[in-house]
């Protein structure tokens, strides 16, 4: 028991000192291709999301107008139970009583204890412009919403290939720079030996001391660069910023001439910017012409232009006259004593009614 548990501490002892969590495994790293990195930033981007969810609101906007021109058709029913129906006084004197006096008063009840009502109401509009317009206008908005849509997902893929070839080039350049101050290491490792040996003077040993204190400061700050486009490529991918994170793909062996002669990496990052397509590059012209088109910010100024002047025709269909088709269909019924609903009961009045209207509007 002893030695069991003079062990055990020695364990603790030994995770405290390293800085180890308990019970938490190493950070593993997280190796990402361009697409990779393109798809989990279109699956976690809270703008991509907000636009997918403006998307259905305009569809909803749609089915709303609709309803506008659609027939509609209401239902309604009623039953009250009078516990003590009103009971005014009147004037015996008015139901033909030629004894009555002026103070004589004949009670006189007014409803009955039991009330049904319901109705059916259809309405249809003939001509009601505003409606018609409303859906042309929802039917825009949602187009609108289309390609704001569209233009979200453009604008996070952009964002994400800008910080990975951020990283990529940070990468480049710490190597570089990790190249230079071992070079310049090894050199002055020569050098004092060469120093030593009397070969070459003081003044070259300083020299090179002096070029290798000047790299090292630059070389922290390429490795600070490459932390930093890693950290930017982790917020970009909605990831803890303190994310373990590698992309795949090397500045240095890329070949533009020959993309076939490139790893899967690299070919996987250039055909993701087009190169290596068989049309080749387009002309200026044609550029500009396909971008005009296929810009999304563009587009979305055009349906702009479009929606606003459909909301302009909508507020001067507010002068037209509106048509529209209507009929109430109207049940009422009453009965005193026990309920007996729309029958008829020993001993009780019923009171049926029954009418149906129907006809034409055209409020201005």
């Amino acid at each position: 028991m002893r030695m069991t548990t003079s062990r055990s501490s020695g364990v603790l002892i030994a995770l405290l000192l390293t800085g180890a969590p308990l019970g938490v495994d190493a950070q593993e790293t997280r190796v990402l291709g361009l697409e990779d990195a393109v798809r989990t930033a279109l699956d976690q981007s809270r703008d991509v999301r907000t636009a997918e969810l403006g998307l259905e609101e305009a569809n909803e906007q749609v089915s709303e107008a609709w309803s506008n021109v659609y027939p509609s058709v209401d239902f309604n029913a009623s039953y009250t139970r009078n516990l003590s129906p009103a009971v005014n006084f009147l004037p015996a004197a008015i139901f033909g009583d030629p004894d009555a006096g002026p103070d004589d008063f004949v009670p006189v009840q007014f409803g009955a204890d039991n009330t049904w009502q319901s109705t059916i109401a259809l309405e249809q509009p003939i001509f009601a412009a505003g409606a018609f317009l409303g859906v042309g206008a929802a039917a825009r908005f949602r187009d609108l919403q289309e390609e704001v849509v569209r233009g979200r997902v453009q604008t996070v893929v952009t964002r994400v290939r800008s910080s990975y070839y951020g990283l990529l080039l940070a990468q480049e350049q710490a190597r570089l720079m990790e190249n230079s101050v071992r070079r310049v290491r090894q050199s002055l490792k020569e050098t004092r030996s060469l120093n030593e040996a009397g070969i070459v003077s003081d003044y070259d040993v300083l020299r090179l001391e002096v070029e290798l204190a000047n790299l090292e400061p630059n070389l922290r700050r390429a490795r600070n660069a490459v932390e930093q486009a890693r950290r930017q490529l982790a917020l970009e991918l909605d990831l803890p910023t303190d994310a373990d994170l590698a992309v795949t793909g090397e500045l240095a062996s890329m070949d533009l001439e020959d993309p076939s002669a490139n790893d899967s990496a690299n070919r996987e990052i250039l055909s993701f910017v087009g190169f290596g397509e068989p049309d080749g590059e387009p002309e200026v012209d044609e550029a500009v012409s396909l971008a005009q088109e296929l810009r999304s910010d563009l587009r979305q100024l055009e349906l702009t232009q479009s929606l606003r002047k459909t909301e302009m025709r909508l507020e001067q269909a507010e002068y037209l006259p509106r048509i529209t088709l209507f009929g109430n269909y109207v049940i009422n019924a009453q009965n005193n004593g026990s309920p007996s609903f729309f029958g008829q009961g020993r001993g009780a009045t019923r009171l049926f009614e029954e009418h149906w209207d129907q006809g034409e509007r055209a409020p201005v």
